[in-house]
């Protein structure tokens, strides 16, 4: 987990092709990403459905990703774009990182039919399940309870 301004997330964003503005201080910092509800001073939430709306003025996040054309609450900082969910997933990856996947091979207790294609490099959990004819791709992980049918 990192610290990040919003002028620098702002960038990160737009390099991402997240067309944004920011409505507030640039050189506010965020450490973490959370909810309009259970976010506390540092973090920045997200606002992508309007039924939320409500709870920009309550909540305690220092900024949040709305869309462009929300009003907004005095006192906050604010990235206003057009898809403000699929740049929170961006924001959750420049201030987290990418996920640690656990790495099982292919675990004995994965059904994995023969005629399959399996990549490279795979994790197939346990209980997992892959039809006749499908093909895996190098790198990917399925976790456990997963089905990939045809």
């Amino acid at each position: 987990m990192s610290s990040v301004t919003l002028g620098d997330l702002s960038a990160f964003l737009t390099e991402n092709g997240f067309a944004n503005e920011i409505d507030g201080d640039r050189q506010l910092t965020v450490s973490a990403v959370n909810t309009l509800e259970d976010a506390v001073p540092g973090e920045i939430s997200f606002l992508s459905n309007p039924k939320y709306a409500s709870q920009l003025a309550s909540t305690k996040a220092s900024a949040v990703i709305t869309p462009a054309t929300t009003t907004t609450p005095d006192g906050k900082s604010f990235i206003k774009c057009s898809d403000p969910y699929a740049a929170v997933t961006a924001a959750i990856i420049r201030i987290h990182g990418y996920r640690k996947h656990p790495k099982w091979g292919i675990d004995p207790r994965a059904v994995v039919d023969e005629s399959s294609n399996i990549g490279d490099n795979v994790s197939i959990a346990p209980y997992v399940t892959i039809d006749a004819g499908v093909r895996i791709g190098r790198d990917c992980t399925i976790y456990p309870h997963c089905h990939i049918g045809r």
